[in-house]
């Protein structure tokens, strides 16, 4: 395993890598950290609304994705959306919308929860930042535990956190003894579950080409996983890569797939005898280069909410591998939207 600082060749890490990877380190015990930090001001704001609206951008956007499923299995009605979409939506005072921004800056964020709250729309932010733009303006908030010391980076920890701290939460409020045990596992076996995600990512690195795409498959809350590693990958510019759902690579097999390209299925743990045969067919019968991600048994971690923060990890691991294999002298993203579009 690369150390924070690492000579390749005859570079030194640039510092930009460097505080990228501090960051994906800190990881095990921010996870913990965060979920004792959990704190509900009022929980007749999530389980006695007409809706729960969940925003955000980016890594914050997948984020919102993710809490969407935990509070849909809660059976509260929720959704997911763009923080521009959110005007498109009828908010009022039975209205909760939770707008996510690990730095506490995005403005599409802020500017979204302004917009709820004038609207009557009780108002939260998730954030990693505890000296956000965000959070003087809403009713309550909800405070992550990273570590990182900057956001100008690319985006690992924080997004993680912020995940479980929505699981802490949907613990909290729903008291499914899964989501429980997985709580208490996490703290458990969370030094594990970094290593087990580090070796992954690394032996998924390994097999990559520059020359191809990369397709990350999944469905519901692994999904997530599937979109956060996307964004990692395409934000080291050294690979495209592409979120497809499980069916929908069965059944419109049009992709422009090659020989260089990489499938990755991100699963559940158990895996299933449909899993395998999925993967089976991509490898024998359409003969691409592939992998399956999937949580360790002996890690006992039963629900697909705690497997997803994981196999997360576990891709953040393998596109910083990728791009300290191809261009470790990376000093900022190839294409500075934040820069272009001014969104912080």
């Amino acid at each position: 395993m690369r150390n924070s600082i690492e000579l390749v060749g005859d570079d030194v890490l640039t510092k930009f890598l460097e505080d990228t990877y501090k960051v994906m380190e800190t990881q095990g015990q921010g996870l913990i950290s965060t979920l004792e930090s959990v704190k509900i001001e009022r929980q007749e704001a999530l389980l006695h609304q007409d809706h729960i609206i969940l925003t955000g951008c980016g890594d914050s956007y997948a984020v919102a994705d993710y809490g969407k499923w935990l509070f849909l299995q809660m059976g509260v009605p929720s959704i997911s959306i763009s923080p521009t979409e959110l005007g498109k939506v009828p908010l009022n005072s039975d209205s909760t919308v939770i707008g996510i921004t690990a730095s506490g800056r995005s403005l599409t964020t802020v500017k979204a929860l302004a917009y709820a709250k004038e609207r009557d729309a009780y108002t939260i932010a998730l954030t990693d930042n505890s000296e956000g733009k965000v959070n003087e303006m809403v009713h309550e908030l909800w405070l992550t535990q990273s570590g990182a010391e900057s956001y100008d980076i690319v985006p690992t920890a924080p997004t993680t956190m912020a995940m479980v701290y929505l699981m802490g939460l949907a613990k909290v409020l729903d008291k499914t003894e899964k989501l429980e045990r997985d709580c208490e596992r996490i703290r458990e076996i969370m030094t594990r579950g970094v290593l087990w995600a580090k070796t992954e990512g690394e032996k998924i690195s390994e097999m990559l080409s520059p020359e191809g795409l990369i397709y990350l498959i999944s469905e519901g809350v692994g999904f997530i996983a599937a979109n956060i590693g996307m964004m990692k990958f395409n934000e080291y510019a050294i690979m495209r890569s592409h979120t497809v759902l499980k069916e929908e690579f069965r059944h419109h097999g049009n992709l422009p797939t090659k020989k260089d390209d990489t499938i990755i299925l991100i699963t559940e743990t158990p895996i299933t005898n449909s899993d395998e045969r999925y993967i089976r067919v991509i490898k024998e019968t359409l003969k691409l280069n592939a992998e399956m991600i999937h949580t360790p048994l002996d890690l006992k971690i039963e629900t697909s909410f705690a497997q997803t923060i994981l196999n997360t990890i576990a891709l953040q691991y393998a596109a910083y591998h990728n791009v300290m294999r191809y261009n470790p002298k990376m000093e900022w993203f190839k294409l500075p939207n934040a820069k272009a579009f001014n969104i912080y």
